[in-house]
């Protein structure tokens, strides 16, 4: 069995994992972080399923909390369960917090209600808060098999080094970026990454800084201000989240003007998406994948 990457050249190659066809293909993971703005953390332990978050929340939430966590605008739901010792490891419920410069991140004393979902999307969640950072690998295998593949290595890497802040997580999109990272509370996700790459990234968050290697995005912004975000952060180099303060986007199209203030200077790029081949057929399964780029001029 084959796949076409190019159905206008007509070429062929054996098909693959999405992961490995999406690199081949040069698909460029910058950009594509999955976007909110408030999250809630469940601790599920157990297998997952193809919609684990949607599962913790059905299983762990009480109806009408549940109901107000899909209700709510900007909040993300996602399960989540320790690397290693699931059945003897003490977890904490759950955790919650907000993305961006103002990121939080807060440990809940019990599972949320309705009045304190409500809280976490506003942003202000009731509970102990939380310094440093929480890494969230995902290995969500029945949403795609290169989570588990590319993933769990990872994530098996970074818990030997950086110990139990490091954690499994639900599908953060992406899987074809795999293996993908989010970084708590600021909120950037990575992809692409394999153990070493991913313990760069994770020793620059615990000082206090956003590595631009493998960067998707950070989950507050748009995919043209991510894109944006991403081109200063390259330029600059590991750097604290505020160095680079998004302003203005004006998007029409496949075309973007981002401003920013950029480590106190204001500066502004176009970012513009140039499609590249569809892919048809994986291994994984699952719908075509439209691969493509974005290209960033100043001016």
């Amino acid at each position: 069995m084959t796949v076409t990457l190019d159905p206008d050249a007509g070429a062929e190659a054996p098909i693959a994992p999405c992961s490995d066809l999406t690199r081949s293909a040069g698909d460029d993971p910058v950009g594509s972080g999955t976007e909110f703005r408030t999250f809630l953390l469940l601790d599920q332990r157990g297998p997952w399923g193809r919609d684990a978050a949607g599962d913790a929340v059905r299983e762990l939430l009480a109806p009408h909390a549940g109901a107000t966590v899909h209700a709510a605008d900007g909040l993300r739901a996602f399960a989540v369960r320790p690397v290693t010792d699931r059945r003897q490891a003490a977890g904490t419920p759950a955790w919650a917090g907000r993305v961006g410069h103002q990121a939080t991140i807060t440990a809940l004393p019990e599972v949320p209600d309705a009045p304190a979902v409500t809280q976490i999307a506003a942003g202000t969640p009731a509970g102990s808060p939380l310094t440093g950072v929480l890494v969230a690998v995902c290995t969500n295998a029945k949403r795609d098999r290169c989570c588990a593949v590319r993933g769990r290595p990872v994530a098996a890497a970074l818990q030997q080094a950086f110990g139990g802040r490091v954690m499994e997580i639900s599908h953060l999109g992406g899987h074809r970026f795999a293996a993908t990272m989010l970084i708590l509370p600021t909120g950037y996700s990575y992809g692409f990454l394999d153990p070493a790459s991913a313990h760069t990234v994770v020793a620059a968050a615990h000082e206090g800084l956003v590595h631009p290697a493998h960067l998707r995005g950070r989950a507050d912004l748009s995919g043209p201000a991510q894109v944006a975000d991403a081109f200063w952060r390259t330029g600059i180099g590991p750097a604290p989240v505020d160095d680079v303060r998004i302003g203005d986007v004006h998007s029409g199209g496949d075309e973007a003007v981002v401003q920013a203030v950029v480590q106190g200077t204001a500066d502004r790029v176009l970012v513009r998406r140039i499609t590249g081949p569809d892919i048809r057929e994986t291994v994984c399964g699952g719908k075509p994948i439209s691969t493509g780029r974005w290209v960033v001029q100043r001016g």
